[in-house]
Order: C-alpha cells, then sequence, then structure tokens
C-alpha cells in the first residue's frame, strides 16, 4: 500500500480523550487490515483505566497499544496483546521495526535542532558578555607586566590552591618565655630543652580569584575553545542517514555547557582577583620585593598599572 493511502502522522496522545479524538471512536476493524496501516505511536496510558482496542472482535480491555494509520485517512488503535496474538508475527515486528526506526529519526530530528538552538544561544552570549572581554583585558594587561617572577608564582599557587600568604612574624621575648615554659613542664628532669624558634609563619593575607591563573582557567583560552565549539555545532550538518555523525555531533553538544560553566567561573574568579583590595593583597607576596614592584592598581580603562623602582631590571 502506498504511503499516499494514509493521513499525516498525527499530534501524539497523551490520554484516552487524545486517541479517540485522532481514532474517531473507530472500532471492528479485521486484523488484516491493521496489519497493512502504518503504525504511528506506541502509547501506555492508565492500568486504573483500561479500554477495548478497535480490532474486530476485541473483547480484552488494554492500557497498552499501537495507534495505527489506516488506509483512507482513518486511524484505529490495537492493543498490544492484541497485536501479539492475533497479527501475523513476521509483518507486525516489520512494522513496529519501522516504527522504532522512524521514531529514532524523529529524536535525531529534534535533537539537531535543539543543538543549533544551543550553539546559537552560547554564540549570542559570546557576541554580548562585556564581562567576557573585560576579564580577557584585565588578565592580558596584567599579565604582560608581571610576566617573570611575580607571574609564575601565581600560576603555581593556582596550580596549588595556595591562596595563603604567610610572612615570618619575630616572637616577642614574653611569648618566646611563655612557650619555653610550657615546653619545660612537658620534659623530664634529665630531658634536655628542644630547639624553640623564635620567628614563625603567619598568614597575612589571602588571595581572591587565582583561579584565572590556572591553566585551564585561563578566560581567554576558553573563550577561544567556546567559540571554536560554537562554530563547529553550527557549521555541522551530518546526513540524515550518518548516525555515527549525527552522535558525534550530539555528544560534542554535551561539551557546551561544562565549557560555558569554565568559562563563567574564570570571569568570576578574575572579578574577585581584579578588586583593589585584592591587588593591595598581592603586595605582601614575598616575590613583591624581589621585583622591585612599588604598587599594583587598576587604571579605570579595564587595564592595570604595575609601577616598578627606577632602576630595578625585570627578569626575562
Amino acid at each position: 500500500m502506498m504511503s499516499s493511502d494514509f493521513a499525516p502522522v498525527p499530534p501524539r496522545p497523551k490520554g484516552w480523550d487524545d486517541l479517540f479524538e485522532i481514532t474517531h471512536g473507530l472500532h471492528g476493524i479485521p486484523i488484516e487490515e491493521i496489519e497493512r496501516g502504518r503504525v504511528d505511536y506506541e502509547y501506555t496510558f492508565s492500568s486504573n483505566d483500561l479500554r477495548p482496542c478497535g480490532r474486530l472482535g476485541c473483547e480484552q480491555k488494554h492500557c497498552h497499544g499501537w495507534l495505527v494509520a489506516l488506509a483512507g485517512g482513518r486511524f484505529v488503535n490495537i492493543g498490544n496483546d492484541c497485536a501479539l496474538k492475533y497479527a501475523q508475527a513476521g509483518l507486525w515486528s516489520s512494522s513496529i521495526r519501522n516504527y522504532r526506526e522512524q521514531e529514532a529519526s524523529r529524536a535525531r530530528a529534534v535533537a539537531l535542532v535543539e543543538v543549533r538552538e544551543q550553539a546559537q544561544g552560547k554564540q549570542y552570549w559570546l557576541d554580548n558578555s562585556p564581562e567576557v572581554d573585560r576579564a580577557i583585558a584585565l588578565l592580558q594587561s596584567f599579565s604582560v607586566q608581571a610576566r617573570g617572577g611575580l607571574l609564575k608564582e601565581l600560576e603555581r599557587r593556582a596550580e596549588r590552591g595556595h591562596v595563603d600568604i604567610e610572612s615570618e612574624r619575630r616572637l616577642t621575648d614574653d611569648e618566646v618565655q611563655l612557650r619555653r615554659a610550657m615546653l619545660a613542664g612537658r620534659r623530664t628532669e634529665d630531658e634536655p630543652m628542644p630547639y624553640l624558634p623564635t620567628v614563625e609563619r603567619v598568614v597575612v593575607g589571602r588571595i581572591e580569584g587565582l583561579e584565572c591563573f590556572k591553566g585551564n582557567g585561563n578566560p581567554e583560552r576558553l573563550r577561544m575553545d567556546l567559540q571554536r565549539l560554537v562554530e563547529t555545532l553550527l557549521k555541522w550538518s551530518p546526513a540524515q542517514k550518518d548516525r555515527s555523525a549525527q552522535r558525534a555531533l550530539l555528544q560534542a553538544t554535551r561539551d557546551l555547557a561544562p565549557l560555558s560553566n569554565r568559562l563563567n567561573s574564570s570571569i568570576v574568579a578574575a572579578g574577585r582577583f581584579f578588586t583593589e583590595s585584592n591587588l593591595e593583597t598581592l603586595m605582601r607576596l614575598e616575590i613583591i620585593r624581589s621585583q622591585g614592584i612599588q604598587s599594583i592598581k587598576l587604571d579605570g580603562v579595564g587595564g592595570v598599572i604595575i609601577s616598578r623602582l627606577p632602576h630595578w631590571r625585570q627578569a626575562a
């Protein structure tokens, strides 16, 4: 039977009312005619509301079945049990297999449309997010001026998650005597007095937003990766029958959200790093003195100014 003998595929029925609106309650259809039909949908409704199907002689009530298009623009539903029991096994299996393939094809088509929409949404965000450009500009300005010891120190700290700035503090005489007394009370008479340091390491500051200096957290690199992925998704048009290419496209789409989230996190980190208070905290790093740095400030126009001693030569 030619496919033109059938009506177009209707909307998917969500319940008995939708189903009967499509079939108009058609019943008494011989199984042979149903076998020659086109399977459009599988349905499973509430088991508390069973109904007989449209097969001729059906006396059983079903909740699971199939909507089948018949010649002349008609539709009928057949219960799954009736189909398995009365339809010719090979013919019915072929119809169900064709249906499954059509469903998979429709699902892939919908997924490909969603891929385009997601990619277009990310492209719009990239084109209309000044905070991305600002974060990249600040980091570039800072990195050019801080290259060498300071930049390497920040990158090392970022990779290790070492955000605390420590400094040596010399103990006062009273503190030394107090600690010596505490140690003396814990030892036996013949035990020698342990070494008591007169300096200690204390936390004098905490660097915010170091994540933007990690190799996989650089906002410029992340934006380039996201832009490249978006362009690939927008240009990629796998053939309808090329299942492998379609799966690869859908798999690539799954990288959109994680990559976008990483870029967002990097932007937030840059925003936390490039504040006046955080840049003042950086001045407490020990490497600042060896780099001849006198101040690190925002220039007010999207960049950073690192001032150094007049005769200091920056290391290559």
